[in-house]
């Protein structure tokens, strides 16, 4: 509108629901959020936890036994690559996505952390249009005033809606993580929260062995990895607690079942 002085009536096409059914029935999206409540500003590089990312990137392996295709800033995408976690070589960032099509067939992704190009960036776009913009508080508190907000969420959870749509854009499918709390309240997403920890070495023995075999008894799970059986069942709470694994039975009937993320 500003832009060229000009005032646009804005409509939305789709209802609620009908925006819902197109993108779980017909685009065949699954995005599933493991981040409520951190932004994890990505762009400069310096809230960049790659243990952090890695322990989610791994988790998502273990699931889909596929390497991921991963969204994030191009400095975050340097440290992954610059690790050995094992992603998919069409991984991409944030302002390398417009026009590209490169994930449409992807059907496992993963978005690690949101856009930001600082205050700088949202002040002097509004004061190229007459408004004053100051940053206030942080995280998804962060507030420059109403114009600002607009930019902001233009910068931040419009460039991660995004960067979900473009897998699956044939209609094939996917399953989307989203690491960020920088996403539109009205997507349709699952909640999977306690992934994106560092994960000890026998935990990822544990997840690879109920990934393989669906379940087995702590016995069975302690023989395959190597460890005491009480060794194995303090990690296996610990991973129920944060809804990797669920136990059904008792005593000698208790099973572990993988429950992904």
């Amino acid at each position: 509108d500003l832009m060229f002085n000009v005032g646009f009536e804005q409509k939305q096409l789709l209802s609620d629901p009908e925006r819902e059914e197109y993108i779980q029935d017909t685009q065949n999206l699954k995005i599933v959020q493991t981040e409520l409540k951190y932004i994890r500003p990505y762009t400069s590089g310096s809230s960049v936890n790659v243990d952090r990312d890695e322990a989610l990137l791994r988790e998502v392996i273990a699931v889909h036994s596929d390497d991921p295709s991963v969204i994030t800033s191009c400095k975050a995408l340097r440290k992954l690559k610059a690790t050995n976690i094992p992603i998919s070589p069409n991984s991409t960032y944030y302002g390398n996505l417009r026009g590209s099509n490169e994930l449409a067939k992807k059907d496992v992704g993963v978005i690690l952390g949101s856009p930001h190009y600082g205050d700088e960036f949202i002040e002097r776009w509004s004061a190229l249009f007459g408004f004053e913009a100051s940053g206030t508080k942080t995280g998804t508190a962060k507030s420059y005033g109403a114009f600002g907000d607009e930019l902001l969420q233009h910068m931040r959870e419009n460039e991660v809606l995004q960067a979900v749509f473009r897998f699956a854009r044939d209609g094939s499918g996917a399953t989307v993580y989203v690491n960020t709390a920088a996403i539109p309240p009205w997507l349709p997403r699952e909640i999977a929260l306690g992934v994106s920890r560092t994960r000890t070495s026998t935990e990822r023995e544990i997840i690879d062995v109920l990934s393989n075999k669906g379940k087995a008894s702590g016995t069975e799970i302690a023989t395959k990895v190597d460890k005491h059986p009480n060794t194995v069942r303090s990690h296996l709470r610990t991973l129920q607690k944060e809804g990797i694994v669920r136990k059904t039975g008792k005593n000698k009937g208790t099973q572990w079942h993988d429950d992904g993320l």
